[in-house]
């Protein structure tokens, strides 16, 4: 298949788009967080997944989905997605957005050397990339482009305790003792 992320042929939104034609079943566009990123906080805060896409198959359909990073030998890599079909975009070569809660993706199972069905495991706090994937069917002779793929709401404010962020760090002070008044300056 063809994957250009920097198509400049009719983006919805700026100079590109990323276009994606003549997929083989289970070819995927991915997104690998480096870091692992840890995104717990998001589904409980209402957080959505939005993108724009286009498409020109009616009946054509594929899957987003995050996945997790497996962390031992009992563990799997789980994935948390949703199948975008022609009931939610109308293949009709328009861009059209697509938009939902993280909370209303539902696990879709495991690859590891053999498929593993859903047990309620991924884990939002690792997790390792995102992706776009043909896992119902080849996409041959179909196209789609995509653009604007983002996470958005309400920004969220993490406090935590300044024992805990600081416990990790050796702090040393020079010259020791100091004269009758010291001032520090530091950012966090």
């Amino acid at each position: 298949g063809t994957l250009d992320y920097y198509s400049n042929d009719n983006p919805q939104a700026g100079a590109n788009a990323i276009y994606w034609t003549g997929v083989n079943q289970y070819n995927a566009i991915g997104f690998d967080f480096k870091p692992n990123l840890n995104l717990s906080l998001l589904p409980e805060n209402d957080y959505q997944l939005e993108f724009w896409v286009r498409g020109d198959s009616p009946g054509a359909k594929f899957d987003i989905r995050f996945i997790d990073t497996k962390s031992g030998t009992s563990d799997h890599p789980w994935r948390m997605g949703k199948t975008i079909d022609n009931a939610i975009v109308p293949w009709d070569g328009a861009w059209h957005l697509v938009k939902f809660p993280l909370k209303q993706l539902e696990e879709k199972g495991a690859w590891d050397n053999g498929w593993f069905n859903p047990e309620g495991k991924f884990d939002w706090k690792n997790t390792d990339r995102f992706e776009i994937v043909a896992e119902h069917q080849s996409l041959t002779g179909t196209s789609f482009s995509f653009d604007d793929l983002k996470l958005t709401g309400e920004e969220i404010t993490i406090i935590t305790s300044l024992v805990e962020t600081l416990t990790p760090y050796n702090l040393t002070l020079f010259p020791n003792p100091v004269a009758d008044q010291l001032t520090l300056a530091f950012s966090l």
